[in-house]
């Protein structure tokens, strides 16, 4: 049995507090700007779609060399996925599996997810007693907090009414104040936040997820 932990990180016009998640992303301005997931208890990794042509080239390459993949879904996930004893994890999988499937599948071409081989982390954790926020869960067992300002860098990605960090816009408007070598600087820390916040993410409900008693299908 093959575990994929995952979460999507979207980017969108559409404000999801409001429409709920299949308005949201059945929205055309909706993306999915940033995928994190582990096979197993392999090291996390990273995926986004191709954004050479929206960033300025230096915060590209910083932001390529994170990147295990680009564009298509990654070769060892499509595989896994062929074997009917794989399962996708995510915490509130519910929005990650309609991202997948409303999003990804369309866009980029990614193989198909039947609801069958998506579980969701936080039910498990909820059914152990664990509070349904990972942050939370997360501190219930010992596990750590999350990086401080991430929930705030994962706003001012998600808001497509904002120029992307490191996009020419984005570079501009910080050069009324500052030099572009640190307007590219102060870019590519944005990008590090927001990467090492959606790694951190995947690898703290992977771990929640081992503490948790394992739901059986009827649960399911």
């Amino acid at each position: 049995m093959t575990f994929i932990f995952q979460d999507f990180e979207t980017q969108s016009t559409a404000d999801l507090t409001i429409t709920g998640s299949l308005k949201y992303v059945l929205d055309v301005s909706t993306r999915a700007l940033l995928w994190s997931w582990g096979l197993d208890d392999d090291p996390i990794k990273l995926w986004c779609p191709d954004l050479s042509d929206e960033l300025v080239p230096e915060v590209w390459a910083y932001v390529k060399g994170r990147m295990a993949a680009i564009g298509d879904c990654p070769a060892e996930v499509a595989e896994a996925l062929k074997r009917p004893d794989t399962y996708i994890v995510g915490w509130n999988e519910p929005f990650d599996f309609k991202v997948w499937r409303q999003v990804v599948v369309p866009d980029h071409d990614w193989p198909d997810i039947e609801l069958e081989q998506s579980l969701d982390a936080m039910a498990q954790a909820q059914a152990s007693n664990l509070p349904g926020a990972l942050d939370f869960a997360g501190r219930a067992l010992g596990l750590g907090t999350k990086t401080i300002g991430g929930k705030a860098i994962m706003k001012r990605f998600a808001d497509r009414h904002q120029p992307l960090p490191g996009s020419p816009a984005d570079i501009a408007m910080l050069m009324e104040k500052r030099t572009r070598e640190h307007a590219i600087e102060t870019a590519i820390q944005s990008w590090a936040l927001y990467l090492d916040y959606s790694v951190q993410d995947t690898e703290l409900m992977r771990e929640v997820w081992k503490c948790t008693r394992p739901l059986d299908q009827g649960e399911w």
